[in-house]
């Protein structure tokens, strides 16, 4: 069995964004995060998964201000100069459903803190675009 070591969904959404357009795992991670760390911070609130909040919350406390895990994320990739939304770096809204695909059956999936499923990943390849 897979531990839950929480690579999280912006990690197997990199190797699906980085299978069809070869592009570097390290910019797709990045392109998935916030939006994964927003899906993810929301599900654990809904679901009081108190652990997982516990953590994001620890994570965030790297930061020197009062904004939101994903707000300051999106703002450290912002710094790096990496330009938001998959749109700009040649994906379009009809890769998304092969996307959701191969992330689905990356073995990685089975890492996340909790089950995700395709039409999770559908919802946050989704918001992926237009950042």
């Amino acid at each position: 069995k897979y531990s839950k070591k929480g690579l999280g969904m912006s990690h197997y959404i990199g190797h699906a964004l980085s299978t069809i357009k070869n592009t570097h795992h390290g910019l797709t991670n990045a392109l998935a995060m916030t939006e994964c760390i927003n899906f993810t911070m929301n599900k654990a609130e809904k679901n009081n998964f108190e652990m997982l909040k516990h953590k994001l919350d620890k994570v965030n406390r790297l930061f020197s201000n009062k904004n939101s895990i994903s707000q300051n994320i999106r703002q450290f990739i912002v710094d790096l100069n990496i330009i938001l939304g998959l749109e700009h770096h040649n994906f379009i809204k009809e890769d998304i459903n092969k996307l959701t695909i191969i992330a689905y059956e990356d073995v990685c999936h089975q890492t996340h803190p909790f089950s995700v499923s395709k039409s999770d990943f559908t919802y946050v390849l989704t918001n992926c675009f237009g950042n």
